[in-house]
């Protein structure tokens, strides 16, 4: 029953719910995630950034702190990601003063259905956050160095790189800078003005930008390709770099910047990235599978969420019918086995008793002897100590059983959480039956 209470609905095996829509814009929903085959290496060295999203958010993030795009493994582990939480925004990012991620964002950023450009500017002093051009939040931060970012991770839209924290939505643009923005470019990548002319440049690198995209901000006919500018003089190639304001991150999700190839032997969706220098592509896989399984993850915001709680208190009640139950078969087999201790003993006694029997002073069965029976309470305390210890290191195999096969579950989380709650029921339910029994039961078996 646990097991089956623990993993259901048994959907090792489920469809990737991550598409390009025929439209535009990639449609994710449970369970959906996108995420680079490699750790996108091109990202290492910020000292400025701007991050601009486009999205329609289909979250009423209250199921956790859901995951919209970032460079991380998880929440503990993690660069940067932005996330939504109720109604609002939040960018956390890592860095050296705050190993655990600088925390910045606004409430009221996102409305159900309804179409939102943001915008996140770091100008080396001062975080902002746009909204569909509007400031919403502005912050000074002073320097912040972003030196102590990890190479191995990579980047995840819709989830987290272990596929938890689902986010639910469509995404039409991503792109990352790796500078400031002008108060021009500001105003042209998040206005409302921008959600319906984001087309970006072609789906195909090696072909110039005949319009005047949104990215990169060059004249018209001065999309110039990177085989170009390779094959130029070294100054003509200095200049180019300049005027090369492009993102280093861009992702536009439209059918022809998609392309079909393999992810770890399986079939999978490739989405191309059109920003400068080695391209970081996504991959969809057909199939559910996380960049990186989490195994006994731990949340350290489970706290503030009251769906958590009730689920801390489940995974105690859950356990302690089993621990109770545990215990009566552990004690059990302890009782069979003194009874038949002692009915060989007894045989053995009776066998040794004349049938006349004239005890000379000092003969018979000792009273220390009968204190040494194995049903003393001595003993009875022993077993019982010693049961409701196989009771909770057997309660705690099985919870560890099913939170590592959770973790192959796109519908459950693996969590050590639950592995430690569970082990708590456990305890409680055998040691409540315990005290029950050692109070009731020991005195009516030596009776």
């Amino acid at each position: 029953m646990l097991f089956i209470a623990g993993l259901w609905p048994f959907n090792f095996t489920e469809k990737n719910e991550a598409r390009i829509s025929p439209e535009g814009g990639l449609n994710i929903a449970r369970h959906g995630t996108a995420y680079t085959a490699l750790p996108a290496g091109k990202l290492q060295g910020l000292k400025q950034f701007a991050i601009h999203i486009d999205l329609v958010t289909l979250s009423d993030g209250l199921d956790s702190l859901e995951k919209i795009f970032g460079y991380l493994i998880s929440q503990e582990a993690e660069n940067f990601f932005l996330a939504q939480w109720k109604d609002g925004l939040e960018l956390r990012v890592r860095t050296e003063r705050n190993a655990a991620g600088m925390i910045f964002g606004a409430d009221g950023v996102f409305e159900k259905d309804r179409r939102t450009s943001c915008l996140i500017v770091y100008d080396g002093q001062k975080l902002s956050l746009y909204k569909n051009g509007t400031l919403l939040r502005r912050d000074t931060r002073g320097p912040l160095s972003f030196s102590n970012w990890s190479r191995e991770y990579p980047l995840a839209v819709g989830t987290d790189a272990g596929g938890r924290s689902q986010w639910r939505g469509t995404i039409h643009v991503i792109a990352v800078f790796d500078r400031t923005l002008t108060s021009d470019e500001v105003m042209r990548l998040s206005s409302p003005s921008s959600l319906s002319g984001l087309s970006g440049p072609s789906g195909r690198r090696e072909e110039a930008d005949s319009k005047i995209p949104l990215y990169p901000p060059f004249s018209k006919g001065e999309g110039i390709k990177e085989r170009e500018i390779a094959a130029q003089p070294s100054a003509a190639r200095n200049d180019s770099k300049e005027q090369d304001k492009r993102p280093v991150i861009h992702y536009v999700f439209k059918p022809e910047n998609t392309y079909e190839t393999e992810f770890r032997g399986e079939r999978a969706l490739g989405v191309r990235d059109l920003g400068k220098g080695e391209p970081a592509d996504l991959v969809i896989p057909e199939r559910f599978v996380p960049y990186k399984r989490s195994y006994l993850a731990w949340d350290p915001d489970w706290t503030k969420r009251s769906s958590d709680w009730l689920d801390f208190i489940i995974n105690i009640v859950g356990f302690m019918p089993f621990g109770f139950l545990l215990f009566v078969q552990f004690v059990r087999r302890h009782v069979e086995g003194d009874r038949r201790q002692e009915r060989s003993q007894q045989s053995t006694v009776d066998s040794q008793i004349p049938l006349n029997p004239s005890f000379a002073k000092g003969e018979g069965i000792k009273e220390s002897e009968i204190a040494a029976h194995p049903s003393d309470a001595r003993n009875d305390k022993q077993q019982i100590v010693a049961a409701v210890g196989l009771a909770v290191v057997v309660g705690f195999g099985v919870s560890l059983a099913i939170e590592w096969l959770q973790a192959y579950l796109p519908s459950r989380d693996s969590s050590l959480r639950d592995l430690i709650t569970n082990g708590i029921g456990t305890f409680i339910g055998s040691f409540v039956i315990a005290v029950v029994y050692l109070k009731y039961g020991a005195v009516s078996r030596r009776e």
